[in-house]
């Protein structure tokens, strides 16, 4: 953590200000710099539009970037990660997150090769090599540490990152650093309290909430979730977007992500409880009425279930072809 942010820090801890409301854009990567890599590009979009990218060339990784709210509506952000040599577009990775109020967050954004030519659906992103949602709930962004442990060992061009703080030559400076700090509000605000407008998201602005599938109210910083409709839920962490996807599905099972699955078996979700509706095939049943091992019963081979549960081949009679013979 750099000496400016360190004195911040300190003032706002003797309550001379509000708590600071910010995300702090950590960019790490396992390429070589500048053989592999020799710019990153960071683009932010705003609910009301877009700032001009943040570039670091030949970068020294990790990149910083810190995003700092000042009033106005605390998101949705879109960001936009892209490493590039000669110009020419190596890997990237987006991410679309809100600001927690009154705390510092860090959202990790690693460019690494197993993404290298990884193409991935809308609203979605590649981690790790594979494609996963881009939107991030507030606890995928842990508090800011002023640290920079790189992602399960990877290496930083080439090089072991060094996981202490910022004043540390091998990572960037946070604060103080030029280019590094982006102050949102003054562009989310976009002059129209000073045209007679009222301004975004703030105090003045008439506040009106219709949110998706949700109970919501307005509050200082914008519209917020109070519930959600039965069967519905708020999985992206974001009010802007209400509750946004039903959990009376396989993929989204009575919660978030909660997959409503069984092994040799079909199941359904339609009331938000998994339910299995049909085994794979005519040898198998769901004897135990447990969901979570699927239709675990051979039922044309089983002694104890012999062609339907609770079916007891007896004497020296066995169980073959779903019969005792």
């Amino acid at each position: 953590m750099s000496r400016g942010l360190c004195l911040l820090v300190m003032v706002l801890a003797a309550g001379c200000a509000p708590a600071l409301t910010e995300i702090v854009v950590v960019v790490d990567s396992d390429y070589a710099v500048p053989s592999e890599l020799d710019a990153v590009e960071i683009t932010v979009m705003t609910p009301v539009g877009e700032h001009d990218p943040v570039r670091s060339m030949r970068p020294a990784l990790p990149v910083s970037l810190g995003l700092v709210h000042r009033g106005g509506p605390l998101g949705p952000l879109r960001l936009d990660v892209r490493g590039t040599r000669g110009g020419t577009l190596v890997v990237s990775r987006s991410a679309v997150v809100s600001f927690v109020p009154g705390e510092v967050r860090e959202l990790r954004m690693d460019l690494l090769r197993v993404c290298e030519g990884v193409l991935c659906p809308e609203q979605s992103t590649c981690v790790a090599g594979a494609c996963v949602s881009s939107a991030l709930p507030p606890s995928a962004l842990p508090p800011w540490t002023g640290e920079h442990p790189l992602d399960a060992g990877t290496l930083d061009g080439s090089t072991v990152d060094d996981a202490g703080p910022d004043a540390i030559a091998s990572d960037a400076a946070l604060d103080d650093a030029a280019v590094n700090d982006t102050n949102l509000p003054d562009a989310m605000d976009a002059g129209r309290r000073d045209a007679g407008e009222p301004d975004i998201g703030g105090a003045d602005a008439a506040c009106t909430c219709t949110l998706d599938h949700a109970t919501s109210r307005c509050t200082p910083s914008g519209c917020t979730i109070e519930s959600c409709e039965t069967g519905w839920s708020d999985c992206d962490g974001m009010a802007v977007t209400g509750c946004e996807r039903s959990i009376r599905t396989n993929a989204n099972c009575g919660d978030c992500n909660r997959v409503c699955g069984a092994m040799n078996a079909t199941t359904s979700c339609g009331d938000g409880v998994c339910r299995i509706t049909a085994c794979a095939d005519d040898r198998r049943s769901d004897c135990n009425a447990t969901v979570s091992d699927g239709c675990e019963t051979r039922v044309d081979n089983d002694d104890a279930n012999c062609g339907s549960c609770g079916m007891m081949c007896t004497g020296s009679d066995r169980c073959h072809m779903s019969g005792c013979r």
